[in-house]
């Protein structure tokens, strides 16, 4: 149980870690990533 909580967790956090990655490339490419979420969304 606890291996299966700790990988649950390093999960979680790589995710974090690359939303947070490619929202500061986005920010970076002067992008608006509210527009593409909708584009995406639609």
């Amino acid at each position: 149980m606890e291996e299966f909580l700790l990988d649950e967790g390093l999960t979680l956090i790589r995710s974090f870690e690359a939303g947070a990655r490619t929202t500061m490339m986005h920010e970076m490419m002067g992008g608006d990533l509210s527009i593409e979420v909708d584009r995406i969304s639609a």
